[in-house]
């Protein structure tokens, strides 16, 4: 049985597996991918333009993920470098209107998304990601934003009214007020088993160029040079500028440069699973910000509902080695991780 691996060992074969991955796939040099797809039976060999292969992983996944490695390992150099070579490619071009924004996370389509995941037809469409938030039926609201996160955008940020719907919202108490539900997966059209009700279904987008620019402004302001931090206002400017009608460039220090990633990678990312590891890699606690009514919180003040508040050295930061590795290897005895 295979002994517990350090964080190193880990860290190492990613890096290694990367690399491999990075060898097997072959990019012609006029940019025609050549992939093999099972197609009535047999495997056949099909060509591709990287620009319309959303669907496909291309060398550009394998360098975004090797960038979000980085940045988690904070080889800041590296992080900046992957990143940037994908957002200076300019082969995947931020969204230039609030109609084609939208069609990303609608439509499935649009120019921003390096790689998702490819969904076939009404029959064997998968996780239906928008009633995670929204609830079914719908008039549930499952997950309610808060307060905090709404003042993030103002009224000319094309992300608030792409990933949020207003809603008049009755809760079992009786208690009603006028919110902001969550409405990033709105369902896509194509995938409604019958008639127009929507079934809340999207393709997953593991890799966007978004989070390139977020990742190129971390790690720029990280890094802390001069020269750095230019680039990583230059590539939060251009983030905001496709994403806030009339936005005008703005100058961060390498500190307020820091603090303003953290903001917009909310902002960008919110709802699609990094807010975890981006709380760890910052050495914050999870901390959940003022409701945006009080007569919806069931159990108001309570330290499980809007009064959580825990530091970053709570065990929870740190995950459970799930009990079936537990159970079945026994080079991890007695080394689970404190608290569980």
């Amino acid at each position: 049985y295979p002994g517990r691996s350090s964080l190193e060992d880990t860290y190492k074969q990613i890096l290694e597996d990367l690399e491999e991955a990075e060898e097997r796939i072959e990019t012609a040099k006029n940019g025609i991918v050549d992939y093999d797809r099972y197609i009535n039976g047999a495997y056949v060999t099909v060509n591709t333009a990287p620009k319309n292969c959303g669907n496909y992983i291309t060398v550009d996944v394998v360098t975004a993920l090797k960038a979000r490695v980085a940045l988690q390992m904070d080889d800041y150099e590296n992080a900046a470098k992957y990143a940037g070579d994908l957002v200076n490619s300019n082969r995947y071009p931020l969204s230039n209107t609030a109609t084609d924004f939208e069609s990303v996370w609608k439509n499935d389509k649009g120019t921003e998304t390096i790689w998702q995941i490819a969904m076939t037809s009404a029959d064997d469409a998968g996780v239906p990601l928008g009633t995670i938030f929204i609830g079914y039926p719908t008039t549930k609201k499952d997950y309610i934003p808060t307060q905090t996160l709404i003042d993030l955008y103002n009224e000319k940020d094309i992300r608030l009214k792409t990933y949020f719907g207003k809603y008049h919202l009755t809760v079992s108490s009786g208690n009603a007020a006028d919110i902001y539900f969550f409405n990033k997966y709105p369902g896509n059209e194509y995938y409604n088993a019958l008639g127009s009700e929507t079934r809340y279904l999207n393709q997953p987008k593991p890799f966007r160029i978004a989070e390139m620019y977020l990742i190129a402004t971390e790690a720029n302001a990280k890094i802390g040079t001069a020269a750095a931090v230019k680039k990583g206002n230059d590539a939060l400017n251009a983030l905001k500028k496709a994403r806030i009608e009339g936005w005008t460039d703005a100058t961060y220090d390498q500190e307020a440069l820091l603090n303003e990633i953290m903001n917009e990678r909310e902002r960008e990312l919110v709802g699609e699973g990094y807010r975890l590891m981006d709380l760890k890699r910052w050495g914050k606690g999870v901390k959940r910000g003022k409701p945006q009514s009080k007569g919806l919180v069931l159990f108001p003040g309570q330290a499980s509902t809007d009064g959580l508040d825990k530091l970053m050295d709570d065990q929870r930061m740190l995950w459970p080695i799930p009990k079936t590795e537990m159970d079945a290897n026994p080079q991890l005895a007695g080394q689970q991780n404190p608290g569980y």
